[in-house]
């Protein structure tokens, strides 16, 4: 027989009261030793973590004297994140000691505390309203089921007709509780009006990504203070959208001389990139059914899309575009079916950072041949092409461009017909432009892939950034880590564009031109342009399309017109337009520098290596010489927040900050 007995607090003494006793312990205890010993692979996982825990507590207690200490803290062992900011800015900051506080959220509502060290976050993406918060909400819908007040009862059933798809497994469990006898009925005809396919609708909760798995949960109020370049920022679900461990990287390539771009005709999975996006109007982003008349302007925000008209309502309409699929579509509201639709790509969730994408596409119906166009602009909304319909009833028009689209116009020609719907919109996950700005702070985009908003912008020795959109007043930068400035979009004080015609200079710079009693530059009208310093030439409702592939005569240009490329020959600048016998097969046209079809002088070249680039709201581009590179191109003399000073040869001139786009400085994309 055995026994045992506590003498005393955290001692156990065994008494044997014979030999088979104490030798079933001693095996009892081997094989517990055995079972619940961790394998040497999680002996030794468990001391790196332990070295990992030890390095992260002694990079986080010691003081921050800077950017560099900050980097050699990261050096050191403290894990480090990138952190993606509801209002466009990205950080890479190191993350405390202590662990995420991590709830999962089970499809019926439990709640499971697992918290987790930061090092084992490879992803986490935050919504606006703490899951615990919507379990709570659906809940108080479902008790107000059976609650004394009847219109209370009808309202809580028509909410959970709305929102209740994503807590079907929720509604479904509750059913087997609920005792009130209408309360059970107001619940299985929710249930029965459901969407019955709920495995792609998921609940709007926080997203965990780590090694091998992902979950959904909630990290409640959430807030942390990290360092960040000599101070400090406060981390919360108000202020971040999501963190993850790919580091950031800056690079610009040089841009393409000229936008490429190749219509899809057949809507087939492998034409576009696997990141692709499908909405198709029957839908909301979480699943949610739509009805008809809703309005759809920013019902796919957290998508990256927002969508208008020129009446200003899109709305959801019940023709069948009978497209990829079936069902409802999207229309302009009043008057419906007429007018031109906008569609601008945004990062997901932010409205206000605007984002491109290089595939989008939709289809359309009860439309005839170039009856209906699908046109794409830049950032700087500038076309970069267009495509009409060309069969009767339905079509797909679908682009691909190596110039990112940041917005689409569907536009109908009310000759041949103005009436139209689209459904099935498809396009690539937005992502962030470079020269993207903020409509009310400086946008500063740095070597370090590290993007930040701020009231202020003071250029010197280093450039100090003050009052930045993440909570600090000020931080101090190295000059030669500041890439990109993108000061505020002020569209009233942008002056309005008169129609105008574009050129293509041998340095690379694109300037807005007129004709008089020569051709000038818009913005920079002392500026001389010769026939010698154009490279193409066309006008403000011609899009520029690459010559590649053309016969190139020499000592020719070639007019690209209709589908046809012609040489022409011993040409010269007019005041009007083209001069030379070559164009007297197009004298009837009466074209002119503003309606100009694009003519080619010379093959497109890229950027040179090392410049920098002045993107102005009218959209002209500066390309500024990383050096010195004579009279004929255009240099950098002083920027602030007060404007930006350029020069070509002796003449000067300054562009007020509201003119201009982004200012890419010199010598920061290696070309």
């Amino acid at each position: 027989m055995t026994q045992i007995a506590v003498r005393e607090p955290c001692k156990i003494v065994v008494i044997f009261s014979s030999r088979w006793g104490a030798l079933l312990l001693a095996a009892l205890l081997f094989a517990g030793l055995s079972l619940f010993a961790p394998p040497a692979a999680a002996r030794a996982a468990d001391d790196r973590a332990a070295d990992d825990r030890a390095a992260e507590q002694q990079a986080a207690e010691e003081p921050s004297a800077g950017p560099q200490a900050d980097a050699q803290r990261g050096a050191a062992g403290a894990v480090q994140r990138t952190v993606l900011f509801r209002d466009g800015s990205v950080l890479r900051v190191p993350m405390p000691a202590q662990p995420l506080p991590w709830r999962r959220v089970s499809p019926v509502g439990e709640v499971i505390e697992h918290p987790l060290p930061y090092r084992d976050v490879e992803q986490l993406t935050l919504v606006t309203t703490p899951a615990t918060e919507q379990l709570a909400s659906v809940r108080r819908m479902i008790a107000a089921l059976g609650d004394d007040d009847f219109q209370r009862r009808v309202a809580a059933q028509q909410q959970l007709v709305e929102r209740g798809a994503k807590f079907f497994p929720i509604l479904e469990s509750s059913l087997n509780v609920t005792q009130d006898f209408e309360a059970r009925w107001r619940l299985k005809e929710v249930l029965d009006v459901l969407p019955t396919d709920t495995a792609s609708i998921k609940a709007d909760y926080d997203l965990l990504k780590t090694a091998g798995e992902e979950t959904q949960g909630d990290v409640g109020d959430w807030s942390i203070e990290v360092p960040y370049r000599g101070t400090a920022i406060t981390l919360d679900r108000g202020g971040v959208r999501a963190l993850h461990t790919a580091p950031l990287e800056f690079s610009l390539t040089a841009e393409p001389p000229v936008a490429i771009v190749d219509r899809i005709a057949e809507d087939r999975d492998e034409l576009f990139p696997k990141d692709v996006q499908r909405i198709d109007f029957d839908r909301g982003p979480q699943g949610e059914t739509l009805q008809v008349g809703d309005d759809l302007r920013r019902t796919f925000v957290s998508q990256g899309v927002t969508i208008t008209s020129s009446g200003g309502i899109v709305s959801v309409e019940q023709y069948e575009v009978n497209g990829r699929s079936n069902g409802l579509c999207a229309a302009t509201h009043d008057p419906v079916y007429q007018g031109v639709i906008t569609i601008r790509f945004c990062l997901p969730g932010n409205e206000r950072a605007p984002a491109g994408v290089r595939y989008v596409g939709f289809w359309t119906a009860h439309v005839a041949p170039d009856g209906t166009a699908l046109e794409a602009y830049d950032i700087r909304g500038r076309r970069i092409a267009a495509i009409k319909t060309v069969r009767h009833r339905k079509d797909f028009l679908a682009l691909h461009s190596n110039t990112p689209i940041a917005s689409i116009k569907i536009v109908p020609d009310p000759e041949v017909d103005p009436d139209y719907a689209i459904d099935d919109l498809v396009f690539d996950t937005p992502k962030p432009l470079a020269e993207a700005g903020d409509a009310e702070h400086f946008s500063v985009l740095l070597t370090t892939g590290e993007r930040l908003h701020c009231d202020r912008v003071e250029p010197g020795e280093t450039v100090a950034l003050k009052g930045l959109t993440v909570g600090i007043d000020r931080i101090d930068v190295p000059l030669e880590q500041v890439a990109i400035v993108v000061p505020p979009k002020n569209p009233s004080l942008v002056p309005a564009l008169p129609d105008c015609g574009f050129v293509r200079l041998a340095d690379g710079s694109i300037l807005r031109c007129r004709g008089g009693e020569r051709l000038s530059s818009w913005r920079l009208p002392e500026l001389p342009i010769a026939l010698g310093d154009v490279v193409a030439l066309w006008g403000g409702e011609t899009s520029l399309i690459d010559p590649e592939g053309a016969d190139w005569p020499e000592n020719s240009a070639l007019l690209m017109l209709d589908g046809k490329t012609e040489p022409l020959a011993d040409l010269s600048l007019g005041a009007a337009w083209l001069e030379g016998k070559a164009i007297a097969p197009w004298s009837e046209k009466k074209f002119t520098y503003e309606t100009s079809p694009l003519v080619w002088f010379a093959a497109p070249r890229v950027r040179p290596a090392g410049s920098g680039l002045l993107r102005l709201v009218s959209g002209d581009e500066i390309v500024l010489a990383g050096g010195d590179e004579g009279r004929t191109s255009f240099s950098l003399v002083a920027w602030s927040g007060e404007g930006v000073k350029i020069a070509r040869g002796k003449q000067q001139w300054t562009i007020p900050p509201h003119e201009v786009g982004s200012l890419l400085l010199p010598g920061r994309d290696g070309g």
